[in-house]
């Protein structure tokens, strides 16, 4: 059955990469796949933070630098694609010897580190985007429960609730902010909108 001089060495060779990819490749993807895990979980982490930092500042100074951001944005990919057009027209016109050959190559530099910003404006405006939506919709709803439980609590526990909002730095903050409001609207039997995300 295995007399075939091929057949053997296709067996070989498939127990000898199994055993250089166990012992090698497989740790290394292992702690590789561990450590994007650990960096992305921490980016979140890192992200949810400021938006619940952002949220108890409020909505009128993280709005405004979120708008400020795509602005920003919408103007560096205006002023990339105008210095792409430009810079060929006027590399033409000082230079009349050049050939096309030529401003193929630094046109395809060009196009390429134009690529690279758009991508970077793309992530930057829709990073702005979904954290301005979440302050919102965060800010939004802490109004309406407070709006909620307010007949139901004294004005020291009310300036209480507000003072602990302003001063949220963490999710854990946030976790413990809205257990506060759900006790009091379980104590007090009304439903207010959950304002978990």
């Amino acid at each position: 059955m295995f007399k075939d001089k091929a057949t053997k060495t296709a067996i070989y060779t498939g127990i000898i990469s199994s055993a250089i990819f166990l012992l090698f490749f497989q740790p290394i993807l292992e702690n590789l796949s561990k450590a994007t895990y650990s960096v992305a979980s921490n980016s979140f982490k890192g992200f949810l933070n400021s938006v619940i930092q952002s949220c108890a500042i409020g909505f009128n100074e993280s709005f405004s630098f979120h708008t400020e951001t795509v602005l920003f944005s919408l103007f560096l990919g205006i002023g990339v694609g105008a210095i792409m057009i430009f810079s060929r027209n006027l590399r033409r016109k000082l230079n009349p010897e050049i050939d096309d050959k030529q401003i193929k190559v630094s046109s395809k530099t060009m196009s390429r580190l134009s690529l690279i910003l758009l991508l970077f404006s793309i992530l930057g405006i829709t990073f702005s985007l979904v954290s301005s939506f979440m302050e919102h919709m965060i800010i939004s709803v802490h109004q309406q429960q407070m709006a909620i439980i307010a007949p139901y609590i004294d004005e020291q526990s009310e300036e209480e609730l507000r003072s602990e909002w302003a001063q949220m730095q963490t999710k854990a903050d946030f976790d413990n902010f809205n257990d506060k409001i759900s006790k009091i609207a379980k104590d007090n039997k009304i439903k207010i909108p959950s304002n978990d995300f």
